[in-house]
């Protein structure tokens, strides 16, 4: 990344990529999954009251806006209040 070989963007969902897959809470909240029992959202993030502070720094939107974005490519419903904790 720092060489120029690629985008801060692409660090972000390699890092989270990683994380779910030891079974960590992800950085930058671009995981997501469906739990087959009625739950579709991004797996757990770590510190999320400075989630959208965190995506800024490479290059990523806020997480509402990514959220509504990837519920919609896959046909799933906005977040709800539940969900969202707002």
């Amino acid at each position: 990344m720092e060489a120029g070989e690629a985008l801060p963007r692409h660090f972000a969902y390699l890092t989270d990529r990683c994380q779910v897959a030891q079974q960590q809470e992800q950085t930058y909240g671009t995981q997501y999954f469906d739990n087959n029992k009625g739950y579709y959202g991004p797996r757990p993030i770590a510190d999320p009251d400075r989630l959208d502070e965190r995506r800024a720094t490479v290059g990523l939107g806020p997480h509402a806006e990514y959220d509504a974005e990837i519920r919609a490519r896959y046909g799933y419903p906005p977040a709800t209040s539940e969900e969202t904790g707002r």
